[in-house]
């Protein structure tokens, strides 16, 4: 894949009104894509292949594809989708990298099962591709509450491929829910999957401080800035996807480095795509409970992510942050 652009499109200028225009338009097209394609499933191929290889076109719009998300420029991105979509319907890794676009950039849960689905029928199937659909069929249950199916799409992804991102969803899911022994066990997996992937390190590095494996978290932790071009005072120059900052800032507090835990969390709020995490699940994090009482976590809170400033009731039900 090319090197990434400089950040300066338009994308990481968007005001959130501009972006939700844009989020709008993406929804639109991906409707009138998705009842298109169904063409192909319903009448095109009687007899589907087996595992076939990917053509370099296909790869090249993937790559195009990636670059734009890479940049939160989502009009050219789903203006590389709807090429895939009118040349490579048939094959399941456009429909699994399209479902991925969806549901973490898009944040349309119900077009994203929709496309996971279709790359799980496609008639040009790839081992990869659908294990990465049902890691997202997994990401979206696990975000509708359904513990139960996303364990079991999890699992069914990684009986097919052990891909880094699958160890990455279940170290988040288990970690999220306060199983630190599983989440570690998948982040060690995670890391010996693809031992450059940022987040892998990053989430590796969370779960060794936790662990008192402090001088392991910090190599994890330098290695992982190494390789996605931030430094310790933050991002560089190149775009940095907003999870590597997310759960940089994941580690800083647990290594209860307040400071850069902060700059590390605003940082992640000021890239376009914050949004896919509410205030609720950034409230929620174990690995920023020991903030909860703090002022300046709370204004971040306050300035990025407002709505919603209700006090935990009788119950203590897991709501968001008093303000």
């Amino acid at each position: 894949m090319p090197a990434p652009p400089d950040f300066s499109g338009a994308a990481s200028r968007m005001p959130p009104s501009e972006l939700s225009r844009c989020r709008w338009a993406a929804r639109t097209a991906a409707c009138a894509a998705l009842v298109a394609a169904a063409w192909w499933s319903a009448h095109a191929y009687a007899h589907r292949a087996a595992y076939a290889p990917w053509p370099q076109a296909l790869t090249d719009i993937l790559d195009r594809a990636a670059d734009c998300e890479h940049r939160e420029d989502l009009l050219g991105a789903d203006a590389a989708y709807a090429e895939g979509l009118t040349r490579f319907a048939d094959h399941a890794a456009l429909w699994s990298a399209y479902g991925e676009y969806l549901r973490f950039y898009v944040h349309d849960a119900e077009l994203a099962r929709q496309a996971f689905n279709r790359a799980l029928e496609a008639p040009r199937q790839d081992p990869q591709a659908r294990a990465f659909a049902l890691r997202g069929l997994g990401e979206l249950a696990a975000h509708a509450g359904r513990d139960a199916d996303a364990l079991r799409c999890f699992e069914a992804s990684l009986a097919l491929c052990p891909l880094a991102d699958t160890h990455r969803s279940l170290c988040h899911f288990h970690g999220s829910r306060g199983n630190h022994a599983a989440a570690a066990v998948h982040a060690r997996r995670a890391v010996a999957a693809d031992p450059g992937d940022p987040i892998a390190l990053l989430q590796y590095a969370g779960q060794a401080q936790r662990a008192g494996q402090r001088a392991a978290a910090a190599a994890a932790f330098a290695r992982a800035l190494e390789r996605a071009g931030c430094s310790v005072e933050g991002p560089g120059e190149e775009p940095v996807h907003c999870c590597v900052l997310y759960n940089a800032a994941g580690y800083c507090a647990l290594a209860d480095d307040r400071a850069a835990c902060l700059r590390w969390l605003d940082a992640f709020f000021r890239t376009p795509n914050h949004r896919h995490l509410s205030r609720q699940d950034v409230w929620n994090d174990p690995d920023f409970v020991a903030l909860h009482e703090d002022a300046a976590f709370r204004a971040l809170l306050d300035r990025w992510l407002p709505e919603a400033k209700i006090a935990k009731d009788a119950n203590d039900a897991p709501l968001t942050a008093p303000r």
